[in-house]
């Protein structure tokens, strides 16, 4: 716009100078408002290079970036939304909350009332599900910011949607492996509970049948104590017994042999008819019985002898020697020493260098 030239006319009416100063003003605001509007230019061109930009990263992330009027309508929304068969045209202009499943849709709309009515800014950690063009349920978390004009009214929403299905799914596995494994420890503890009160009630069962065992034991002790303390005593009894039937046994056989037989020896010698000495032979034979008896007491080994081997082994164990015996047994010496064999063969010395009076008396 071309402005006259300053006036230089110093005679101009005063009216007049005031138009110019008017002009002046005018001139020098539209200079200023060229100046503003080139900027504007430069800001709106940068502006644009800005929005194309960021509708350009919009498109090629994975999450769907959208923004919703006052009533809900989508206003716009990024090529993502092509990964659940739409396109972003198709979606313009339509209701956000009719694509929403329909068990979370009055839940998410009535959370986004509240945070309106609340005044606040933000909203975080919407989880909810919507159906593709294919049917299938998605799950998507949104964040959103909210914006509202000078007066507190409401104007837009701003948000990103994430698909996480892969992970509601994984955490629905856990939660599905989580109970089945609590349902596990349960069902494992009732039995270990019920293993355990089996196990107290066996080991009380045990406890006291420990105490009856050590009460048994103690019973046991004391009779053992009593049946020692008699046992004692009557091995001491035994033991005099034994000792006095020795004694009386070693005086009977003393007797005998002293007292008895010298002076059927005699009547021998002396002279007698066949009859007084088989009578003799009888007496003496009935002796030697009742000392054989004696020494059958005294040693188990004898008891395989016969009376006749009793008789010569009892006058060997005296001191007598073969013609000896076959003397007074009336019998010859082939026999005794006959007898003799067969002594020691049931005594089991033969062939030995034993004795057989020192083996008799040993026994005895």
């Amino acid at each position: 716009m071309n402005l006259p030239r300053k006036l230089e006319n110093e005679d101009l009416p005063a009216k007049y100078k005031s138009l110019l100063k008017e002009l002046d003003k005018l001139r020098r605001k539209v200079n200023q408002l060229e100046s503003q509007q080139e900027k504007f230019k430069k800001v709106h061109a940068e502006l644009r290079k800005s929005e194309e930009l960021y509708r350009s990263l919009a498109d090629n992330i994975p999450d769907l970036v959208y923004s919703l009027n006052e009533f809900g309508v989508i206003q716009t929304i990024n090529q993502a939304v092509k990964m659940f068969g739409y396109e972003p045209e198709e979606l313009i202009g339509k209701a956000f909350p009719d694509f929403i499943y329909e068990e979370d849709r009055d839940r998410i709309v009535n959370a986004f009332f509240e945070v309106v009515a609340q005044g606040k800014t933000y909203m975080r950690s919407l989880q909810f599900r919507v159906r593709t063009r294919s049917g299938e349920l998605r799950w998507f978390e949104a964040n959103c910011r909210i914006r509202f004009d000078e007066n507190g009214n409401f104007i837009l929403q701003q948000g990103v949607c994430r698909d996480i299905t892969e992970r509601i799914e994984t955490q629905q596995t856990m939660m599905q492996a989580q109970e089945k494994l609590e349902e596990l420890i349960e069902t494992r503890t009732a039995e270990l509970s019920a293993k355990n009160r089996k196990l107290e009630e066996k080991i009380h069962y045990l406890r006291e049948a420990e105490a009856d065992l050590r009460q048994q034991a103690m019973e046991l002790e004391k009779e053992k104590d009593k049946l020692e303390e008699t046992n004692a005593r009557m091995t001491k009894l035994i033991d005099q017994k034994e000792h006095e039937l020795k004694d009386l046994e070693e005086r009977i056989m003393f007797n005998i042999k002293e007292l008895i037989l010298p002076y059927i020896e005699k009547i021998r010698i002396i002279g007698a008819t066949k009859q007084q000495l088989s009578y003799l032979e009888i007496l003496e034979t009935n002796l030697l019985e009742i000392t054989s008896s004696f020494t059958k007491t005294m040693a188990v080994e004898l008891h395989r002898l016969t009376p006749s081997e009793l008789k010569v082994a009892n006058l060997i164990r005296q001191g007598n020697r073969s013609k000896q015996i076959a003397a007074k047994l009336n019998i010859s010496v082939r026999t005794v020493e006959a007898y003799r064999n067969n002594i020691r063969r049931k005594l089991q010395i033969t062939n030995k260098k034993i004795n057989l009076r020192t083996y008799l008396n040993s026994l005895s």
